[in-house]
């Protein structure tokens, strides 16, 4: 699914409600080249958000898989962009498909352990052309 704003046209990668230390892939791989995502999140208690989450991408090339770093991203009311660019030298190679995982981080207290949290979801949008 697409949609078209004033910076664009977006192309959607799925939306995905993070769980705890688990790796979750988007159903949708980003094949453009262009580096710029924007990540779109939605909660119905925006107060009770206590975690983050941790977002990747995984190259996936026959039966061999790679990732890059993970980057952290805190939930928010708003849009974010973000870059992710190709890595060059799989760029090089025609390997161009990003396969964007992402895995939710709760917050830790001392006294009380893993802090209550409520469920929120990510959306992440490749911006085409």
């Amino acid at each position: 699914m697409s949609t078209q704003d004033s910076f664009g046209v977006w192309g959607s990668l799925g939306t995905i409600v993070p769980e705890h230390d688990r790796w979750k892939e988007f159903p949708v791989a980003a094949l453009e080249t262009n580096p710029t995502v924007r990540i779109n999140y939605a909660c119905s208690d925006w107060e009770r958000v206590n975690s983050f989450a941790w977002v990747r991408i995984v190259y996936k090339v026959g039966g061999n898989r790679v990732s890059e770093l993970s980057r952290r991203v805190y939930p928010r009311n708003e849009p974010l962009l973000m870059q992710f660019p190709v890595n060059p030298d799989f760029l090089e190679r025609g390997v161009s498909a990003r396969h964007f995982e992402v895995k939710k981080q709760l917050s830790w207290n001392r006294f009380i352990g893993f802090v209550p949290d409520i469920d929120w979801s990510m959306e992440i949008q490749e911006l085409w052309g």
